[in-house]
């Protein structure tokens, strides 16, 4: 009885196969088995599309094969695919990916003052409308917030500069800006936000929400594709 018992535990454990519509799967998850000649090579992962487009360009005779092109799939991922692997449920072959990772700003997120400063400065690009509200934050750094009226479009913040005097500030809505969100090879697309502020138990509290719908991973899409189409104007890039 034991031996019987010892013997059935292992035939569990054993990889048992199953044949549907000629092909071999395994029992449980059912794993696709392919033999060697039917499977992909190993993908060149990059960082960049430079390193992308390096890699293309020094081996010009890959985008001569037949259905060769370099793929857009989204605004962090770029893919060099070739043709159709019918002996593998079709998939095609996938020669070179570059794939955007980078640490990005978290839009709903409130941060206190001190943090939102630094990933203003760092995870955006420096133009003029960052300078300006850079430059509000640190003057509301450096004195004491009274008042914060809010009416849902704009914000007035009525600040102590003095003893006795005090300032209204406004801030109105929506801001434009171009945080770093698709490749450092292309121009980080702008689109717009809500900024608001509040006090928080120990200190104000800053968020942006973004307002455009993500139009902007359509930007950074086609900019990438133009990108690509600029380097390698002999490839097929489909965006």
């Amino acid at each position: 009885m034991l031996a019987a018992f010892v013997d059935k535990i292992l035939s569990l454990g054993a990889i048992q196969k199953t044949e549907i519509g000629g092909r071999i799967y395994t029992k449980g998850a059912m794993t696709l088995v392919q033999a060697p000649e039917h499977s992909g090579p190993g993908t060149l992962k990059f960082r960049t599309l430079r390193g992308l487009a390096d890699y293309v360009f020094k081996n010009a005779d890959i985008t001569c094969l037949e259905d060769t092109f370099l793929h857009v799939h989204d605004f962090n991922r770029v893919l060099l695919q070739g043709h159709l692997i019918p002996a593998a449920c079709n998939t095609r072959f996938l020669y070179a990916e570059a794939e955007l990772h980078a640490k990005s700003f978290g839009f709903g997120v409130w941060y206190d003052l001190e943090n939102f400063i630094i990933a203003l400065q760092s995870m955006f690009v420096a133009d003029d409308a960052t300078e300006s509200l850079l430059g509000l934050l640190r003057h509301l750094a450096n004195e004491h917030v009274v008042e914060n009226k809010d009416d849902g479009f704009s914000q007035g913040v009525q600040i102590k500069t003095g003893i006795t005097t005090k300032s209204q500030v406004k801030i109105t809505n929506p801001m434009t800006f171009r945080p770093y969100r698709t490749f450092r090879d292309i121009e980080q697309p702008p689109s717009q936000f809500i900024f608001r502020l509040r006090k928080g138990d120990k200190g104000l509290l800053c968020v942006l929400f973004e307002s455009d719908g993500e139009a902007w991973k359509l930007d950074a899409i086609a900019g990438i594709k133009a990108w690509l189409e600029a380097q390698l104007p002999e490839a097929i890039v489909i965006g």
